[in-house]
């Protein structure tokens, strides 16, 4: 056994000892001393590689590690106590021993009443990150700043300020995709509404035509969906349902809607298969 567990390597004879009891240098006896000697070697971990932790590394007493120029403090994991922080919580990590503002600090979150998971404090600067994540590429994925923007992707534009969400493509809630205004969908012929629709308006520019609401069957609209039907001819246009319910929202009668030129209407769906209809220029 070259280690003892505690780091301490442990040699198998003391020569002075030996020499004390009168006991002979013995090829043996040098062999047995000579392999501790092997064992530990192999044991460590070496600059060039060769040698790799086969084990958890584990700190010094003051809770930081060393490697190479590079110290970062520990995280101390109780599992009991369900505690993840530093040696002292709030402090930020140190690079090259010297505390860094752009690295983070995690604290603990045992304290009572309290039944969040773990927080995350970011440094000093609003530009600072709470937590930042990279795919290979080393291309942001996600990011969480000291001021509590948040980026998503590498959007452009602007990387964080004041609790903003930074998208670079699209967000979709429960399959419907959410936009930061009401994008238009321009249809010059009958035009039955699509998935794609919800949250959006559609313009019909041809006249006397229809938008038709789909039933639920062929068209399964999560319930809450929202779309606007704009009438851009210069006559009217129709409003049917293929089979479901629509209800005309001041009289609650169900049908086809007429909406006149330049009407602007909205339709909600309410249950899996009843929509409710209102806007100016229906009828």
């Amino acid at each position: 056994m070259a280690f003892d567990g505690n780091g301490n390597f442990v040699r198998s004879y003391s020569w002075v000892q030996d020499a004390n009891n009168n006991i002979d240098i013995t090829a043996s006896r040098v062999d047995t001393e000579d392999n501790g000697f092997a064992t530990g070697l192999s044991l460590c971990v070496t600059r060039d590689g060769q040698g790799k932790m086969a084990s958890d590394f584990l700190p010094n007493s003051s809770g930081a590690y060393n490697l190479g120029t590079a110290i970062r403090s520990w995280l101390n994991i109780t599992a009991l106590s369900g505690t993840i922080g530093p040696p002292s919580s709030g402090v930020a990590w140190s690079v090259n021993g010297v505390a860094n503002s752009n690295a983070i600090a995690v604290i603990s979150p045992n304290t009572a009443g309290q039944s969040f998971g773990m927080a995350i404090v970011a440094g000093t600067n609003a530009s600072d990150y709470c937590a930042r994540f990279l795919n290979a590429g080393s291309v942001d994925i996600l990011r969480i700043f000291g001021d509590g923007g948040v980026t998503i992707g590498a959007p452009a534009g602007g990387s964080f300020g004041g609790g903003t969400i930074n998208v670079q493509s699209d967000i979709i809630l429960n399959g419907v995709q959410i936009y930061a205004g009401i994008p238009l969908n321009n249809q010059s012929s009958n035009y039955v509404l699509a998935l794609g629709d919800a949250s959006k308006c559609v313009a019909q520019a041809n006249a006397a035509g229809t938008v038709t609401i789909p039933t639920n069957a062929s068209v399964a609209f999560p319930i809450g969906t929202v779309i606007s039907i704009y009438n851009d001819t210069s006559g009217n246009i129709t409003i049917p349902t293929a089979g479901d319910t629509v209800r005309f929202g001041s009289t609650g009668a169900s049908g086809t809607r007429t909406l006149a030129q330049n009407g602007l209407a909205t339709i909600l769906k309410l249950k899996t298969t009843t929509w409710v209809i209102s806007g100016s220029g229906l009828s």
